[in-house]
């Protein structure tokens, strides 16, 4: 057997190298780090910066249970936990962004 072809198969066997469940996990840290860096950046980039989290999460969500339903994964476990943990946080921390912004448009009215 050619040396190519055998390493192509024991890749495809390997369910340690699941290339989509690497990738869940690296976007489920991605997003997971940002969502805690994000309020940071809300004064900057407003709304979308935890609209951006959001949407990483929901990637890595996506992917790990891709990569679960094909072979059963560590990685995509991860992949799955840190992209909902990611996923609630964010909407969590818009809310938030969004009732403070309506709050403080709102300060000159309650004032008065």
């Amino acid at each position: 057997m050619e040396p190519a072809k055998q390493m192509a198969k024991s890749v495809r066997g390997n369910p340690a190298l699941n290339g989509q469940a690497l990738i869940a996990m690296i976007t489920g840290i991605t997003s997971l780090v940002f969502t805690f860096i994000s309020p940071l950046f809300a004064l900057i980039f407003g709304i979308f910066s935890p609209l951006f989290c959001l949407v990483v999460g929901a990637v890595a969500l996506i992917l790990g249970f891709v990569a679960r339903s094909a072979e059963s994964s560590g990685q995509a476990k991860a992949g799955i936990i840190m992209g909902a943990i990611s996923v609630v946080l964010s909407i969590g921390f818009s809310l938030l962004l969004l009732l403070g912004t309506i709050g403080f448009l709102m300060l000159p009215y309650i004032m008065s």
